[in-house]
């Protein structure tokens, strides 16, 4: 579990404007990440690794996060399950302010009345702020609002927090404020428990000047002092006062304190209560006193400290902190007679990263499992690798050649615990994971955040996750406990041949078929004598109907030209590859495609896939269910001789991301009778679509589709309807349809074919019940066949947003419009162009930073909203960049085509909008 600042997106802006000046938090960027450390691909040699990558939660949902801890993962009966995960909000990557006047919304440097925090700072739920702890549920992925730090009542103004450690014996949360320098304890219920007051507690216990907390040593928006570019203004704790990391070992507390730095401890209660015997352990001897943001424990009592670099809060989002001198250090230490320890007089110290002295840490520290020359994970090897997020970690004009790309790479450092300075200078032996895999960004500094790893070290009391929340594993005797390995794993047998196998399964395509992954690597020390093979079967859990019996197989690809697989289609598949294409430490794969269409229009299906190895019939399976939702919106009346927009959107509730192709195919009914003259304008976003020119119905196109776990993908496609050949006023009813299914089974359902409407998709079409088939949905709704009115038309169903955000998130509500013409709707000389105004308020509950409006008469030129001239894609459509806050309008005009005669005219606007 990974934490790091989203970045930021461009608004569109002024000629000769700074473009600085309108950048913004990226919404859809990823501010926690979750990744898999169960295979390096090979020795570590500062290599590059191309990590599985699961969970992710964006600015949108949760905001900026630094500190990550995880729990037990023990359910309300004691039994153990996923670790719930909890996340800090922070200030460390910098205070992002709007200023929002009554006619406009811009970035300021300063406090000031209308100035507010940025969206995508503290996250978008309702009572969300700077004190707020987010929980991820282990099991299901919900994201939510664990608590809201305060102290008296009183709010975080936005120092915000520094770091979270949970406590296995107690049950207990402890959270740092670095507005207050107060800790606090927590129950797993969210409900605070305790506080602990260093300042005063701890140093009047230890005959230092008692400081105390300031209540006017915080934040005023409104006040000019406010510096969004000077951190001393942020309403910080004094350092003497201030706690940053926190860790829990031998039932007591160690936090560390930013003036020294210096490492205190205090005793906890079995209850989870703090003692009044705090004490200083360690006064931290580093190049730098920089904050100790990150600490942890190995099971010998070795204590690791990870430095975050001062802030350094660049305006235009590069240094966040200040780079290249902080540090990684390792005390060693050993616990006395008395309870107290003896540490080391010296810290050994890790290097990280290639520039500089190796000092380029981002103050995330983690052990985690060893691994096998070849990359391989040893589960019987805890807290073997010391972990830590870093910036520019394989940068070096001295060593590029040897690197190689890239070179750019913030995110997670993992070295051989042993390997202290000077060993390892530079960090050859490590390896490296980029964060955001963009590996372009050579001027971030201080761009990363937290670190933390869930290791299961043992079984009993005390066994948890390390980075943050390192209680020793202990017996009851107080006896170290050996790691526990997962079930079918086994050491290594020297001078053999070692095959493992695993499988993985991505999140199905709608009603089509799914992609699983089976591979086989040789973690032994020599090639296998033999062919080794597999035999493959997907089925579906009892319960669903075909429950036990397996589903057809479709199609493998295979990794190598050495495999040879049994012909498919068929329920199995048999696999087999030379063992001269297996040499230690390579990995081969095949990737199985299933044809789920059996079982997909089953709410809540699921199907386990299991591939068995032909050596020793270790068994590697993978179950998946019905993840992604499609969904599909319109208008609730379209009207005829003009633009129609429609949605279809995808959420994906899974775990892990999906990414793959998908094949679509779109059509109308008008009606009762499949639309006729009704043409596709475009589908929007286009980029890496195959959309076939014309723009007529069936509208059949694929696209590559990457989803995070809980994330949403939008596409728009605009549809002009003809003027009917029916009535002259009134509306008829009409349903959009659209399929969205895996390109293997497309053929089955003409998608591609060229051959017109699918007898499926005609099927949706008319049917009395749409919503039954599998892989395919439909929105009913009416066209008007005249115009006789100018207010817009509701949407139905959701709003869209092109953020990926959980169920129950989002913007409510929907813009409205008022049309006022300028030069009235009659007129009564040909030639003169008829200019109408109207006014746009926002009222929904989220900020907006473009509408498009659609219009019935062509423009002659584009839309002008406060004059700010907008894009124009078509004569019919007008789209204005800029932001407009929640209870503002804007104003905006256009010139329509002149028009012959005399008589009465109207004009009818429709527009749509994201947040």
């Amino acid at each position: 579990m990974v934490t790091a600042f989203s970045g930021v997106t461009q608004w569109r802006h002024p000629d000769g404007a700074d473009p600085v000046d309108y950048q913004i938090i990226n919404q859809q960027g990823v501010t926690l990440q979750v990744f898999a450390l169960s295979q390096m691909f090979g020795v570590d040699d500062a290599r590059q690794i191309p990590v599985e990558r699961g969970f992710a939660a964006s600015a949108a949902q949760i905001g900026q996060v630094f500190g990550v801890t995880l729990d037990d993962g023990l359910d309300a009966a004691g039994k153990p399950g996923a670790p719930n995960l909890y996340a800090t909000a922070t200030s460390a990557f910098g205070l992002q302010l709007l200023l929002e006047t009554d006619t406009e919304v811009t970035r300021t440097k300063t406090g000031g009345v209308g100035v507010r925090f940025m969206q995508g700072q503290f996250g978008a739920e309702d009572g969300a702020g700077p004190g707020t702890i987010w929980k991820v549920d282990g099991a299901t992925g919900v994201i939510s609002m664990f608590a809201n730090v305060t102290l008296n009542g009183v709010e975080n103004s936005g120092p915000a927090l520094g770091n979270i450690t949970f406590d296995p014996i107690s049950r207990r949360l402890f959270v740092s404020d670095l507005q207050t320098g107060m800790i606090h304890g927590f129950g797993l219920d969210g409900r605070e428990v305790d506080q602990f007051d260093h300042g005063v507690l701890a140093r009047t216990a230890t005959r230092l000047v008692p400081v105390a907390h300031d209540p006017a040593r915080r934040i005023a928006l409104t006040d000019p002092g406010f510096l969004a570019n000077e951190p001393a203004t942020w309403g910080f704790a004094l350092p003497e006062r201030q706690v940053w990391g926190l860790a829990v070992r031998d039932r007591r507390l160690f936090y560390s304190v930013s003036a020294g730095p210096e490492i205190w401890s205090v005793g906890l209660a079995l209850d989870g209560t703090i003692q009044k015997d705090a004490r200083v352990e360690i006064r931290v001897v580093a190049p730098v006193a920089d904050p100790v943001t990150d600490i942890t424990f190995d099971a010998d009592g070795s204590m690791f400290l990870a430095q975050r670099g001062a802030e350094a809060a660049a305006y235009d989002y590069t240094s966040l902190a200040t780079p290249e001198r902080a540090s990684v250090l390792v005390y060693t230490g050993k616990k006395r007679p008395d309870g107290t320890y003896e540490w080391a007089a010296d810290a050994g110290e890790y290097p990280v990263g290639f520039q500089g002295e190796n000092r380029n840490t981002n103050g995330g520290v983690a052990l985690g499992y060893g691994y096998y020359p070849d990359g391989f994970i040893k589960y019987d090897s805890c807290e073997a690798m010391v972990w830590s997020t870093g910036e520019m970690l394989r940068e070096s004009a001295e060593h590029a050649a040897r690197l190689g790309d890239p070179g750019v790479v913030h995110g997670l450092q993992g070295t051989d615990k042993t390997l202290i300075k000077p060993a390892n200078v530079p960090p050859f032996k490590s390896y490296h994971i980029d964060y955001d895999e963009l590996y372009t960004d050579d001027m971030f500094h201080g761009h990363m955040g937290d670190v933390a790893i869930w290791a299961k070290c043992g079984n009993a009391i005390g066994a948890t996750s390390t980075g943050g929340s390192s209680e020793t594993p202990i017996d009851v005797a107080g006896k170290p406990i050996k790691p526990t390995v997962p079930v079918g794993w086994t050491p290594r047998v020297p001078g053999q041949p070692d095959i493992k196998i695993s499988k993985t399964c991505s999140p199905a395509a709608f009603g089509g078929a799914l992609q699983c992954t089976v591979t086989l690597i040789n973690v032994g020390d020599v090639e296998p004598a033999a062919r080794v093979g597999f035999t493959d079967l997907a089925t579906p859990d009892f319960g669903v109907a075909g429950g036990g019996f397996p589903l057809v197989l479709l199609d493998a690809g295979l990794s190598d030209p050495n495999w040879v697989c049994s012909p498919l289609p068929a329920t199995s598949l048999t696999c087999s590859i030379a063992g001269a294409a297996l040499t230690p430490g390579k990995a081969q794969s095949v990737n199985v495609v299933v044809d789920i269409s059996a079982i997909a229009s089953q709410p809540g299906w699921q199907l386990t896939n299991s591939a068995t190895l032909s050596t020793n019939g270790t068994k590697a399976t993978a179950t998946v269910g019905d993840t992604l939702v499609l969904s599909k919106t319109a208008p609730a009346t379209c009207r005829a001789d003009e633009v129609c927009t429609f949605t279809i959107s995808m959420t994906n509730f899974g775990l892990s991301t999906f990414s793959g192709t998908l094949a679509f195919s779109d059509d109308l009914n008008i009606d009762g009778q499949l639309a006729s003259g009704v043409v596709v304008d475009g589908v929007f976003p286009s980029q890496g679509c195959s959309i076939p020119s014309g723009g007529n119905l069936p509208l059949e196109w694929e696209c590559p589709i990457t989803i995070p776990s809980f994330g949403i993908k939008t596409f728009e496609v605009d549809m002009f309807i003809p003027k009917l050949s029916g009535p002259a006023a009134g509306s008829v009813p009409a349903r959009n349809c659209v399929v969205a299914t895996s390109p293997f089974l497309a053929p089955a359902s003409n998608i591609g074919s060229g051959q017109g409407t699918s007898p499926v998709l005609s099927n949706m079409l008319t049917a009395p019940n749409p919503a039954a088939a599998p892989g395919m949905v439909c929105v009913d709704f009416q066209i008007e066949a005249a115009n006789p009115v100018l207010a817009p038309p509701p949407l139905v169903g959701l709003p869209k947003s092109p953020f990926p955000m959980p169920p129950g998130l989002g913007c409510k509500g929907r813009p409205e419009i008022v049309i006022s013409s300028v030069n009235p709707g009659t007129f009564s000389s040909a030639g003169v162009p008829i200019d109408f105004e109207y006014t746009v308020t926002n009222k929904t509950s989220c900020d907006i930073f473009m509408f498009r409006v659609f219009e019935s008469l062509p423009m002659t030129g584009p839309i002008l909203c406060d004059s700010s001239v907008s894009p124009q894609p078509s004569p019919f459509v007008g789209t204005w960049l800029g932001m407009l806050p929640v209870n503002r309008s804007v104003v905006c005009r256009n010139t329509h085509v002149t028009v012959s005669g005399t008589g009465s005219i109207s004009n009818q606007v429709r527009l749509d909008s994201r947040w």
